[in-house]
């Protein structure tokens, strides 16, 4: 299955907007020396990689509907399985 989700120009920013305030994206980071820095993710990454990890919440949510395994388990399947998956 292949999805591609297209966002009009006019509505890329406000999109990208929304999803930095609903997700807490950081415009700095603390690296492993203890320093700030600027996040090396781009905000538009960091949506892409939202999307990304809403649709396998999605997966793992319906999978573990009395499914009794932990939902640990679940995750780490829905990873494996979703090492694929990209939002371009």
């Amino acid at each position: 299955m292949e999805i591609t989700i297209k966002v009009p120009e006019n509505m890329a920013n406000g999109v990208i907007d929304a999803f930095v305030k609903l997700y807490s994206y950081q415009e700095t980071i603390i690296d492993k020396d203890e320093k700030e820095i600027p996040n090396p993710q781009s905000k538009e990454q960091f949506t892409k990689e939202q999307v990304k990890n809403f649709v396998k919440e999605v997966f793992v949510g319906h999978q573990s509907n009395g499914a009794e395994i932990t939902r640990k388990q679940l995750i780490e399947a829905a990873e494996a399985d979703m090492k694929e998956l990209t939002v371009e």
